[in-house]
């Protein structure tokens, strides 16, 4: 029990804690004490006063001690949500010269009844009269304590709602980088899959242009031999005028191997060479 105590109170090894919490326990004893000596004082004094039944007597010196405590509570409770506290500080002090009052008038009193003599009042009046001051500055101390306490707990945790805002602040921004950066794929895959399409249409219309330029120049090309023909002036080519001189040889009676030899073709090519006359042959209308 008594290890618990002390590691409570001194705060595992944390010095703010360890004062902090040093300073309530000994501002509580302070308080207890000052409650009790000043209560006995207080609790004669009323039954002094021989007009209110004495069962009653036990709640006068409470009346003091919770009056100047509960005002001294109330201040800090102004201060701590920044409002005017100069009403509770007035009680805290109305209370406190209370007090200190009636602690001095039944110092009095029993001088005047000569229970103490002269000497013994004034050792009276002094002792008394430290137990509302002691109760009043305690609670001005303690309520400082309690004051830093509560201030150092809200900066703590303002300072963790921070870090955890910056963590989740942290944790957003990388999910959005995460989604830009799928994102940026998604559109570099799209633009690589246009460029693939725009260059196979280029490819093809490339090719589709180059067939155009092509059936641009055999048209031109059958044009110039229309008009050749028309004008009896058709070349023919090489190929056509050897198929035309093989078969003029085969009609004039001559192997195919020897108008080969003439021609200067072998029969392979001879054969491809009359097949472009198209059946047109002299040698075969000959021989029919």
């Amino acid at each position: 029990m008594v290890t618990i105590i002390l590691t409570w109170l001194f705060g595992h090894g944390d010095p703010i804690k360890a004062t902090s919490r040093i300073a309530v326990t000994g501002a509580s004893l302070v308080i207890l004490s000052a409650g009790v000596l000043g209560y006995t004082a207080l609790f004669d004094l009323f039954n002094s006063i021989g007009l209110f039944h004495p069962a009653l007597a036990i709640f006068f010196p409470l009346l003091f001690d919770f009056a100047e405590i509960t005002a001294a509570v109330i201040v800090l409770n102004a201060k701590l949500q920044g409002e005017d506290d100069r009403l509770a500080w007035r009680a805290v002090l109305l209370f406190t010269a209370l007090g200190i009052i009636a602690n001095v008038a039944h110092a009095t009193y029993a001088y005047y009844s000569q229970v103490i003599d002269e000497g013994q009042v004034i050792l009276a009046v002094f002792a008394t009269a430290l137990f509302p001051l002691s109760v009043a500055l305690v609670t001005h101390l303690l309520k400082s304590v309690i004051t830093r306490t509560i201030t150092r707990a809200q900066a703590i945790n303002t300072l963790e709602n921070l870090l955890k805002e910056i963590d989740d602040k942290r944790s957003q921004s990388a999910q959005l980088d995460e989604r830009i950066a799928q994102q940026h794929a998604q559109f570099t895959t799209a633009q690589q899959q246009e460029e693939t399409v725009m260059a196979v249409k280029i490819a093809e219309i490339e090719e589709l242009q180059s067939q155009i330029e092509h059936f641009q120049r055999r048209i031109e090309q059958l044009k110039i031999e229309y008009r050749q023909a028309e004008k009896g002036e058709f070349t023919a080519s090489k190929a056509e005028r050897q198929a035309y001189q093989l078969d003029g040889l085969l009609a004039a009676g001559l192997t195919l191997a020897a108008a080969c030899e003439i021609v200067g073709v072998s029969p392979n090519t001879a054969r491809k060479r009359l097949n472009l006359l198209n059946g047109n042959l002299l040698s075969e209308r000959r021989h029919h």
